[in-house]
Parts: structure tokens; sequence; C-alpha cells
């Protein structure tokens, strides 16, 4: 909605440019497609909006006809009070002419325990039936109890009631909102813990919203909190349902007096991930300090996959290991900035094989490495990654160093001889043989690159006929992150020429 808003904003706005105006009409807000009403409150929000001129001033007003073409906008609809055809509940809408609830009880006649016909107490045809009874007759029966099931009157409702309760369907007369009872199991504030156990909800998240227990003042109060803020930032109906079924499904049980713990909620979503949503619901009471973390669910996943590389080595080499990640995580003796799992899984990345190898020649302890073992785990690579093993033996070993647990660095005074650059120019008199064999002028322009400039196969294939320009007599080379400009010798500039031609 964003981008589309601004889509239509900078629409508005280029109209009023072609006009050469200070204001953007407001005659223009109705050839805009999407968002009319949200740009002219936009507008009118930054005075630069001029609005229709009142009916008392016909000139002006016949002058902007003449100018711009209107549509009719039709007033809105009223709400109306109105009775339901169903139930008999009086209601306000446009042009229903049933309830919401009565609605709702309608869509399930595709049940088994729903069908269409006549009810068996007030005698009225063409009702959604559930167990032989229509929804006014249920709701009745259901406060009033089973004696009135012989009379044929129901009671007159001022506004729709609730759908009924699922336990109104199985059984005869069910218990009213009103009446059901508080949770049992509600949460005490201060309340400890003999020990600990994964509450089992498999039995909850089958029931109905009306089943739950009713909520306590507390409890009422967060779920209208919580109704604010998807208000506030316009959640879609999907995720606020799923998100809002969740913590009342949490505080009808366990109250909202006490901090809720996490694996609560995560135990609750396990059972019916589709039906309910417990990230915003974990952020939700975070914030309002109404949430007990769980430190098991809250675990960097690269620490979980970092604490398994561990596990799988020896114990001594492993225990050495530690304690370089938890200086590069900043707790070690000096403090500094730490660095994230994440960044130390990139490590991990490179020092892992070494690791591999050295226990494969029998070594127990990074104390037995020398200064020739980390130049044979160098020259095992060539370029950059040779470059990363230096730089993260380096790392590995001041670390261990630092804190006391070995006596020598082997990398101190150890200098990387650098990466090689690429190699030399192809000499003339080679290159007169190789451009010989060429079969067109096409294949000649590629050696000449390829033996003079010393292109890669990647940069030739990201090259594009606009980075040629003989008239400069350059060629731009694209690169992840820069562009390399190339200045053409004579050589290539032939080579190049011919080629377009």
């Amino acid at each position: 909605m964003q981008r589309k808003l601004h889509e239509m904003l900078r629409l508005a706005l280029a109209v009023r440019d072609a006009d050469g105006d200070d204001l953007v009409d407001e005659l223009v807000l109705d050839d805009i497609p999407n968002y009319g009403r949200s740009v002219r409150a936009i507008l009118l929000r930054a005075e630069m909006l001029r609005l229709l001129p009142e009916p008392h001033d016909p000139e002006r007003l016949q002058r902007s006809r003449t100018t711009r073409t209107t549509r009719r906008v039709w007033a809105p609809r009223p709400m109306t009070p109105r009775s339901c055809k169903q139930c008999g509940s009086w209601f306000a809408a446009k042009m229903k002419a049933t309830c919401e609830p009565c609605s709702s009880f309608a869509r399930t006649r595709g049940n088994s325990t729903a069908s269409t016909g006549a009810c068996d107490r007030c005698r009225r045809v063409g009702l959604p039936l559930a167990n032989g009874h229509c929804r006014g007759c249920r709701w009745h029966l259901a406060i009033h109890g089973p004696g009135d099931i012989t009379r044929c009157g129901t009671q007159l409702w001022l506004g729709s009631p609730v759908p009924a309760p699922t336990s109104l369907r199985h059984s005869g007369v069910p218990l009213p909102p009103s009446l059901r009872p508080v949770s049992e199991h509600l949460m005490a504030p201060g309340q400890g813990r003999l020990f600990e156990l994964r509450r089992d909800w498999s039995s909850v998240v089958e029931l109905e919203r009306q089943d739950l227990p009713t909520p306590t003042d507390s409890a009422q109060l967060l779920l209208a909190d919580l109704d604010s803020v998807m208000k506030r930032e316009m959640w879609s109906n999907f995720v606020a349902t799923k998100t809002r079924r969740t913590l009342a499904v949490l505080v009808s049980w366990l109250g909202a007096d006490a901090p809720l713990l996490e694996s609560d909620i995560r135990a609750l979503v396990d059972n019916r991930p589709l039906q309910f949503s417990g990230r915003r619901v974990t952020q939700f009471l975070e914030i309002r300090g109404l949430l007990i973390p769980d430190p098991e669910f809250r675990r960097d996943a690269q620490q979980k996959r970092l604490e398994a590389e561990l596990a799988a080595l020896p114990a001594t080499i492993a225990q050495e290991l530690s304690v370089w990640i938890r200086v590069v995580r900043g707790e070690g003796k000096w403090e500094h900035t730490g660095r994230t799992y994440r960044s130390i899984a990139r490590y991990w990345h490179v020092l892992d094989p070494i690791v591999e190898g050295w226990l494969a020649n029998g070594v127990e302890s990074l104390r037995e490495i020398t200064q020739d073992d980390v130049k044979r785990a160098i020259a095992t690579r060539k370029g950059t990654p040779a470059r990363s093993i230096h730089i993260v033996l380096r790392n590995v070993f001041r670390a261990l160093r630092q804190e006391g647990v070995i006596f020598r660095d082997p990398t101190r005074g150890l200098v990387f001889a650098g990466i090689n650059k690429p190699p030399p120019s192809v000499p003339s008199d080679r290159l007169a043989g190789v451009l010989s064999h060429a079969r067109n002028d096409f294949q000649r322009f590629v050696m000449v690159l390829v033996c003079v400039h010393a292109l890669s196969g990647t940069d030739m294939r990201h090259l594009l006929l606009a980075d040629l320009d003989l008239s400069r007599e350059r060629l731009i080379v694209r690169r992840p992150g820069k562009r390399h400009i190339i200045y053409l010798d004579e050589l290539t500039y032939r080579c190049a020429s011919a080629w377009l031609r």
C-alpha cells in the first residue's frame, strides 16, 4: 500500500506540475485510480490541495467544470436499525437482512449437525437448524432452561447475541458466556515451579472460542491493548486473527497477572501451527514485561552448530577452541566488541579442515602446533584461501596466548607473502603467433583482451557493447562493486574497430 500510495502522490504532483500550478486541484483526485481518499488526506495535511469551490460561487465552479471532468460521487448508504429475519434481534446495518452471528450459523448448514427446515419449537420454516432448533430458540433455551421448550415465544434481543458455544451443539443446555467459570489454572504473581514440565495443550486447541474459560479483568485489558496495537499498525486480517486467538487462549487459561512462559506459547503453537501464531504474541508480551524467555529457544542457530562441531572433537582440543570462541565473543580477559556467531562460523569453515588434518597426524592439543605446522597448513592453498588460513590461525593462537592456554604463539613473526599478481602480458613475438590462429575478427579481439589486458572469462562474459568507446579509446570492465577502465593500445583499438565494422 505504501508503494502504491507513493505512485498515486507522484501522479497527482505530476499533473500539478504539468498545469503550472503550486497546488493540486481537488478535481485531479477524481482521475487517480487508487487510494484517492488517502491521497486527498495527505495533500490536505501538507497544505498542498486546492479544495473545490463552494456552491455559492457559480462562476468559479463553472470554470472548474470546463477545465476538467469530474465523476459523480455517491453518498454512502447510512446504517439503519433493522430486525434479523432469523433470530429477530435488532441490529444496525446498511443492506444485510440477517445479523452476523446468524449468517455465520447459516454457513454451517453443510455440516452433519445443521440443516434447513422448520424449527421444532417456534415452528418457523426455512431457517438453519441444528438438532432440530433454530439459532434463536437454542439461545432462548440456553438462558431460560429446557422448561421453555414447549413455549413458542423467544427472547427479544436488542443487539445480535454472540454465536452459540460449541457445547450447545452437542448437549441440550450449555452455560451462557456470562456464566462460564474462570480458569482453575491461573498463574499467580511470584508463584514458583517445583519442576520443569512442558504443558500439553492438545485438549485446549480443540475447543472453540465460546468454550474457553471467562477471561479475567486483566486478561480483557490485555486483549483490548492487543486490539489497539493491531488497529494502529494496520495488521492484515489473517495475521491479526491468528495472533488474537493465540493470546486469548493463553490468558483465558493462565491469566494475565503473572508473566507467561515462552515455552507455553511455543507448545501451544506446535499443536496447531496454522491456527496459532506465537512470534507476534511473544514480542507483544515481552515489550510489556509479561514474558519469561526460554534460553533454549533463544540460542543462535550458528551457536548450536558450533557446539555440535566441538562435541565431536577430542576433549582437549574442544576445550581450547571453546576458549577461543569465548574470546572472540568478547568474554575474555580484555574486553572488546564481540563478534557474532555467524562471523565465528565463517572462521570455523576455514579452521575445521586444518584441525581435522592435525588430528589425523596424531595431534592431541594445540600446544603441540609449531610454526612449521602453520606454514604447511598455509601452503595447502594459494592466493586468497591461503591468506584466509593465515588470518584465522593467527586469530586462534593469539586468543589462546592471551588466555594463558598456550605458552608460545606459533604464528608470531610469520608474514604472509601476499597474493600472487596476474601473470605478465604475452610478448609481442608470441602474441603475433597466437593471433595468426584466429579465424575471424571476433576471435582476434578476444585473444588480444586475454593476452594483452589479462581479462578473465567472467570479465569477458559481462562486457557490454556500450562499454566499448572507440572515440575515447577505452573499454569499461564491470566487476562486483567497482568498474575497471582499460585504455586501448594501438593493437587492441585496431582489433576492436575491425570487429565492429
